[in-house]
């Protein structure tokens, strides 16, 4: 089932340096330069135990009237609901050479499913790429398959990446993107929690290709 958007509420109470000629507005002011609607943020949870990143889009920042103490009220949209165990692209990052069929396998730690971006340099000449991605124990042939039908030459990056929000496909040497070349019934590679494997074919001017295959996700966690 979807999980919907998450709605991060911060109540913030404003306690000026009156000796220093502060007021609340002055606050207030500093709050809205980081706190601005529409404006992007990410946030770092940090306990006694572990650290975990959340990004959102601001919704609203209010200053209410009838409260004893000055403070502000502000609403931030999590589009992407869960969190994260380091910012940006991820802290899991792996880069190998492989022939094709030749299976790598990660251990995603998270308890969600992790979207994954997944670039792939042929050494010789490609006309489609396929990426088996499921669990180590499922085998090959079950694995949900995600199947390019684009060029790529010898030397030259093709990323699939994956992630919720940032889904795309792109050959990162000329800029060319191949959304549109995607093989229909090809499901987008993700990590689900445990042992994953991943497996890259294609069709390729070689009988026995390999790959410089580079592999980053940010394992995920449906609470702190």
């Amino acid at each position: 089932s979807r999980v919907g958007v998450r709605n991060i509420v911060l109540t913030l109470e404003l306690k000026p340096d009156w000796s220093a000629g502060e007021d609340p507005e002055d606050l207030r002011k500093i709050l809205l330069g980081y706190f601005t609607p529409g404006q992007s943020v990410e946030f770092e949870l940090v306990t006694d135990k572990v650290t975990r990143h959340i990004s959102g889009v601001v919704e609203t920042f209010e200053a209410p009237m009838f409260v004893r103490e000055p403070q502000v009220q502000i609403s931030v949209l999590c589009h992407d609901p869960y969190f994260y165990e380091s910012s940006g692209l991820g802290e899991t990052t792996f880069v190998t050479s492989v022939e094709h069929g030749e299976m790598m396998e990660f251990l995603n730690t998270g308890d969600v499913d992790a979207g994954v971006r997944i670039g792939v340099t042929p050494d010789y000449q490609m006309y489609s790429i396929v990426l088996h991605v499921g669990p180590v124990y499922d085998g090959m042939g079950t694995h949900p398959t995600f199947e390019v039908n684009a060029y790529v030459p010898p030397a030259q990056e093709l990323v699939i990446d994956g992630r919720p929000l940032h889904k795309d496909i792109k050959n990162m040497n000329t800029g060319k993107q191949h959304i549109s070349s995607i093989v229909p019934g090809s499901v987008w590679p993700v990590f689900e929690p445990g042992n994953m494997a991943v497996i890259v074919t294609g069709d390729s001017t070689s009988l026995t290709p390999t790959y410089t295959v580079s592999v980053a996700y940010s394992r995920r966690y449906a609470s702190l």
